[in-house]
């Protein structure tokens, strides 16, 4: 979440900006997903596992 700017007012205006800001955020987060064809947390996990072991089959021993 982004500070406000120094001398910024604070308020309802800062409240509807950090409101807005966490919508697009997980929006993005949805479509992200949505493009690996990722459905939950668990299966991003699980998919996470799997990568870096596809990444340590395929490195060099020097970089493991």
């Amino acid at each position: 979440m982004q500070t406000p700017m120094p001398g910024a007012s604070s308020g309802p205006d800062d409240e509807l900006f950090a409101l807005l800001d966490e919508l697009d955020r997980l929006e993005e987060l949805l479509e992200d997903m949505d493009d690996l064809g990722v459905n939950s947390r668990a299966e991003a996990e699980a998919r996470i596992v799997v990568l870096n072991d596809l990444v340590d089959q395929l490195s060099p021993n020097d970089l493991r």
